[in-house]
Order: structure tokens, then sequence, then C-alpha cells
């Protein structure tokens, strides 16, 4: 966009500040621009980058027990906490929105399916989280039924390994009985879902949280 000159960074500030509400067709154009989690390169190289800056710099400090630190990748709930706290991104995400989870890309921008996530994610080299990550995944039923979808999932985690990857998360979860659990609490009592490094019954989490488990990205084959 600043290439073309399509707008100036005043204007695209101001749009921020405004929360996109003056200018939408600039957060059209921020939304549209190539994101982590499409498997595109130049993106997938800033994550990667991201992740060796942080590395790198809490290599310099020790713990309370005089230890190093151990980098790891995983944000629990904290991506939706501390979304309500920041505001507009140039990225085009609102102010109060969900942050991305864990190692994972935002909710919606990953566009073009799992194997193109899977290989964003595996080029963030895992060896800078010694620690761990999360990288959760969001199945419709019918997209790993029968033995076809066991052979597609299969396909799926050995790529994603055969290329670097460390850790993922699955959830299989049809999204309208989300929605209704959420409506209709306590209709699914043995309703678990994987959160981000850890599973939990649904009717536990706090609203917040449901929302941002039914607002992740349903992947299909």
């Amino acid at each position: 966009m600043f290439r073309r000159k399509s707008y100036t960074m005043d204007q695209v500030l101001n749009a921020m500040r405004s929360n996109y509400a003056s200018h939408p067709e600039i957060q059209a154009e921020l939304l549209s621009a190539p994101k982590y989690g499409n498997d595109q390169l130049q993106p997938d190289e800033y994550a990667d980058r991201v992740a060796r800056i942080f590395h790198s710099a809490l290599a310099q400090h020790r713990n309370t027990r005089d230890g190093p630190y151990v980098p790891g990748y995983y944000s629990v709930t904290c991506h939706v906490a501390f979304g309500r706290k920041v505001s507009a991104l140039p990225s085009g995400r609102k102010s109060g929105e969900s942050l991305a989870a864990s190692l994972g890309p935002s909710n919606g921008r990953d566009r073009l399916g799992p194997t193109a996530l899977l290989n964003s994610v595996a080029r963030v080299d895992s060896t800078l989280s010694p620690n761990g990550y999360a990288m959760n995944l969001r199945f419709d039923p019918h997209t790993l039924a029968g033995d076809r979808g066991v052979n597609i999932l299969s396909g799926l985690v050995r790529g994603f390994f055969d290329s670097g990857g460390m850790e993922m998360q699955l959830n299989v979860l049809d999204p309208e009985m989300l929605e209704d659990a959420r409506s209709n609490p306590g209709k699914y009592p043995e309703l678990v879902v994987r959160v981000s490094g850890y599973c939990a019954y649904f009717d536990d989490l706090p609203d917040a949280a449901k929302l941002e488990i039914i607002s992740r990205t349903r992947l299909e084959v």
C-alpha cells in the first residue's frame, strides 16, 4: 500500500485512531494485504524474525533463580484479555479484538486452508521455542469423517513435522453446536475443547474465550 502510495502514513494513523470508522476503505485494504498463515514467504519471514528478536532479547536476562529464561509461544487465553487493551493495529485489526493465539495466525486471516497454514508456522524456526508453542487447528467434523478424514489428518500431521513443526492442537467441532452451547449453558455438559495448551469444558470458559474459539478459522480440505 505504501509502495503504491495509496495512502500516507498520517492517513493510516488517523484511520486507526478512529478505529477505522472514518476510513473503512483503508481497513479493507489493510486486511487484504498478505498475512501470516497463508504460505506466503514475506509475512512468514516477518513472523520468524519476531521470534528471533524475542529469543535474542530474552537470552540477555537471568530469571529470579539465576537461570536462563526458556522462550515459549503459547498465550493460553491472554490473547483475548490483552486484545481488549490494544488499540487498532495497521493489520486492519480493530481495537479490542482478540490478538493471535500463540504461534497461529489471527482468527480469519488464514484463508488458504490447513496446508498453507501449517507451511507458514513451520517457517518459524522451532529451535527458537525450547519451551514449546501452541498452534490451534479447528476442523468441521465432516471434513475428517471416515477413512478419508484419517488419511487427510495423518498427511497434515506428518507433513508439518517433516517441515520442522513442533506441536499442533486439534479441535474437531460442530460450529452450530458451539453456538448452541454458548446460548444454552448446561445443554452439552461433556463438551470439551482445546483452548491453547490445555483442554477445558466449554461451559466452564468465560464468554470471551467461548467467542474466541467460535471465531477461529473453520478449516476444510
